[in-house]
């Protein structure tokens, strides 16, 4: 993300905070101080009215995560699942391939044996290691 953490005991400061207002409305913004910076936060929702006030009232907060942090969930999410899904993908197109491989390795004809009427292929693979086959030399291959 792009902003630091801070960590502080927002319940205390927020009670320290609030201690200077007599009143509360949905959409307030509250400047709390905190090692000489101030951050702002804003009130989003008070139950059962949408403003109150604070004289002499048990007051109970509930801290959610800033609205940068919630995109910032949500984009990683959304990265997740993405990344979840291109996998799957992969592994569909890996599975796929290798039901076409073997289907075609049903239709070849059984391998002879070395003889004078034999071909020998033998293939170099990326990684190093080799395949080796033999044909019929009358044998067609589509």
């Amino acid at each position: 993300g792009g902003a630091s953490t801070v960590r502080l005991d927002l319940q205390h400061v927020l009670q320290e905070t609030l201690r200077g207002h007599t009143a509360l409305t949905e959409g307030d913004w509250l400047p709390i101080r905190h090692e000489g910076v101030t951050y702002e936060l804003v009130v989003r929702a008070l139950e059962p009215d949408p403003q109150i006030a604070l004289l002499d009232t048990d007051l109970t907060v509930e801290v959610l995560p800033s609205e940068q942090t919630e995109a910032e969930q949500r984009a990683e999410e959304e990265r997740q699942a993405r990344a979840e899904a291109k996998a799957r993908e992969a592994e569909e197109r890996e599975r796929q391939r290798l039901e076409r491989a073997r289907l075609k390795a049903e239709e070849l004809p059984p391998e002879p044996e070395a003889g004078p009427d034999v071909v020998q292929i033998l293939l170099r693979l990326p990684d190093g290691s080799r395949l080796m086959r033999r044909f019929l030399r009358a044998t067609f291959l589509a």
